[in-house]
């Protein structure tokens, strides 16, 4: 992890970075992960019904 911070910051003093968070980038994400995590409980929900 601290390896990863420090490629971070180094991509970010030498303004080299490939993507720019804005807000919508970013409730993308959130929203991506919300599903994802959504998703799986109404699947085993599903699953535990049908036994």
């Amino acid at each position: 992890m601290p390896l990863l911070s420090g490629v971070k910051t180094d991509v970010h003093y030498r303004g080299i970075e490939l993507l720019d968070l804005n807000s919508l980038f970013t409730s993308g994400i959130g929203g991506a992960i919300f599903i994802v995590g959504f998703l799986p409980s109404n699947i085993l929900a599903d699953h535990k019904e049908a036994e």
